[in-house]
Formats: C-alpha cells, structure tokens, sequence
C-alpha cells in the first residue's frame, strides 16, 4: 500500500494535520500529533510507503514539525522494516 501526503500548501498546523488524515488512514479519535501518528504508523503490518511531497516547503511556515516528522519517520522504519517513508521536494 502507498500514501501520499501532500504538504505543499500547508501553512498552519491546522493544514498539515488535515492533509495527514487526507494522506493517511487514520482513526477517528486521531490525536493530530506526532505521538498519535507514531502510534498509527506503528500499527501497520503490511508492506506501507508514504511519500511526503514538498515537505520542505511546508518546514518554511512550520519549522519544527518537519525535522520532527522526519526524525520519528526515521525511527519508525528502523523499527519497522516493512516500512518506506519517502520525503519528496
């Protein structure tokens, strides 16, 4: 399976949290916060890669959330090796 979420218009934290759950198949009580999407992503159990589009353009207007993102991609896919996170500018 393949995701795709798309950050290129993302200005607010707001945006960014909705375009994850646009990308992402997420829970209805979803927390919109990185622990919770850690803990969504931790439960896959097939093979899963998903493709973050323009993420550094989104880092302009949310600085701290894409090298946070990307630090806990990081983790997740060494913890989980039927994991692929892809960041794509």
């Amino acid at each position: 399976m393949t995701y795709i979420v798309e950050l290129k218009h993302v200005r607010s934290k707001k945006r960014f949290w909705a375009e994850i759950e646009r990308g992402i198949p997420v829970p209805d009580y979803f927390g919109e916060n990185l622990d919770a999407l850690y803990d969504v992503l931790s439960e896959t159990a097939e093979e899963t890669e998903i493709i973050f589009r323009h993420a550094e353009k989104c880092g302009n207007y949310l600085p701290a959330y894409i090298p946070r993102l990307k630090r806990m991609c990081k983790d997740l896919c060494e913890e989980l090796p039927h994991l692929t996170v892809t960041f794509e500018e």
